[in-house]
């Protein structure tokens, strides 16, 4: 739809996605994060303070449009 779309309805997408993007990262922070520390690797549970870098792209790898983005996520190991 967003490859499509006119410019004004490319626009709402992007909003949109943006938004949308966000709700998750907020989710995954407080639902769904876990974390490996220590010598052994030792799961937990990770502290609420997720670090998101969000990177939009516009076309895939043949350069066809394709709106879509990369999160990359880091987050602090519960304590106690």
């Amino acid at each position: 739809m967003w490859a499509l779309g006119t410019p004004p309805v490319r626009r709402l997408i992007e909003v949109l996605q943006t938004r949308v993007t966000g709700e998750v990262l907020a989710t995954a922070e407080t639902e769904h994060l876990w974390v490996r520390v220590g010598g052994d690797s030792t799961v937990q549970r990770a502290r609420a303070g997720v670090i998101a870098a969000r990177f939009r792209h516009y076309e895939n790898c043949d350069g066809q449009p394709l709106l879509h983005d990369h999160a990359g996520c880091q987050s602090s190991p519960a304590s106690g």
